[in-house]
């Protein structure tokens, strides 16, 4: 387990505090986080929850729109958990289909439950509900809590982790699919990539305007590389590098496979760190770097003030690149970058290679495509 943990560059480790989004500990961050801590047992009555204009908070979070319809559902007490359908008239017994110890009522089912508690404490935001459900514990007051402390990145979290262990305890029920606290996690790290590419739209849309659709070769004496990542969760991630010259001919490609990563973004950082180590132990001084990770292209520049992981692998990727004679870092559209996917997906199928001015079997239909869309 320890011998699977990715580690980066840095030649030291350092602290990260799981209660803001960059890592770094604030007087407010430590407030907010004391007072979340003890609103847990605060009685419903003295928060005085406007269901209207909870619901406008809610709406206005940059969390995926499932997350943000679940918790309508919640504060309405939609949910269909056992002890909700047996008031409406069901014939069931209301006991927890999780842990089958108590009623399974809304609180119960995402928060209290002995299977449920763990996954909060080893989320990043490590909320402790160990213990019973605190008779005046409602969870519309609680989310109304979280809305007033102000902190968007914990009610982000918080509403993707309600979607995930509700989803989670609907896999067993219907399916008999368990999937482990661990596993859970994941899929959370997967959707939190999705809602931070949402949360940035606006520039992305500009980038998104301005990005290439089709491959292009650079310019003479440069070389450019196209980098992929592809992940699935729970599984290795499949890592691709080609690096072509101005008319198209491929001067090195790779293929490789590592563990570690808990979600997309993080995948492709490792995988443009990966290509530059390659690039530089290959001889190539003057380059362009491509990836069609709008996240990870977004964060190069902010990657110095965040603590998280990616961050640290965004750092280590920032120092390599600073060893080149010459470096351009790009954002590309998906078809653009057809033949490091090609790759990363068949390092998933193969063992790891390096192939100097060759490529594995079946890339010689992209390529020709690469080379006559440039050429065009």
């Amino acid at each position: 387990m320890v011998m699977q943990i990715p580690i980066t560059r840095s030649s030291s480790d350092f602290l990260i505090w799981a209660a803001t989004r960059d890592g770094i500990l604030t007087t407010k961050s430590a407030y907010h986080f004391i007072c979340h801590q003890l609103q847990v047992g605060r009685p419903s009555s003295s928060l005085g929850c406007d269901r209207d204009g909870l619901w406008r908070d809610i709406w206005k979070l940059k969390s995926i729109p499932r997350c943000k319809d679940m918790a309508w559902r919640i504060c309405h007490g939609f949910l269909p958990t056992t002890q909700c359908l047996a008031r409406r008239g069901v014939q069931l017994e209301p006991v927890c289909p999780m842990c089958g110890e108590d009623e399974e009522s809304i609180a119960h089912a995402l928060i209290f439950c002995p299977q449920v508690s763990p996954i909060w404490f080893m989320s990043s935001l490590s909320m402790n509900f160990s213990g019973p459900q605190p008779d005046n514990f409602t969870m519309e007051h609680w989310l109304a809590s979280l809305l007033d402390q102000g902190d968007d990145w914990v009610t982000d979290k918080v509403l993707t982790l309600l979607y995930a262990v509700w989803a989670r305890r609907n896999l067993w029920v219907f399916y008999h699919r368990w999937l482990t606290m661990e596993q859970t996690l994941i899929r959370v790290a997967a959707m939190e990539v999705v809602a931070l590419d949402s949360s940035v739209g606006d520039a992305h849309d500009l980038l998104r305007g301005e990005r290439q659709d089709k491959w292009k070769g650079p310019a003479v004496g440069i070389a450019k590389i196209n980098t992929d990542a592809a992940f699935k969760a729970g599984a290795a991630v499949g890592m691709g590098m080609v690096v072509r010259n101005a008319a198209g001919e491929v001067l090195a490609s790779a293929s490789g496979k590592r563990g570690g990563a808990d979600s997309a973004a993080v995948a492709e950082a490792m995988a443009l760190r990966w290509s530059l180590e390659l690039a530089l132990d290959m001889g190539f001084q003057a380059v362009v770097v491509e990836t069609d990770c709008a996240v990870l292209h977004g964060a190069w520049n902010v990657a110095a003030s965040d603590r998280s992981y990616m961050a640290a692998v965004i750092r280590d990727c920032v120092d390599l690149s600073r060893l080149f004679r010459s470096f351009e870092f790009l954002l590309i559209h998906r078809t653009a970058n057809l033949v490091a996917d090609f790759l990363a997906k068949f390092a998933l199928s193969s063992f790891c290679n390096v192939w100097l001015e060759e490529y594995p079997p079946g890339l010689e239909g992209i390529l020709i495509s690469d080379v006559s869309s440039s050429s065009s």
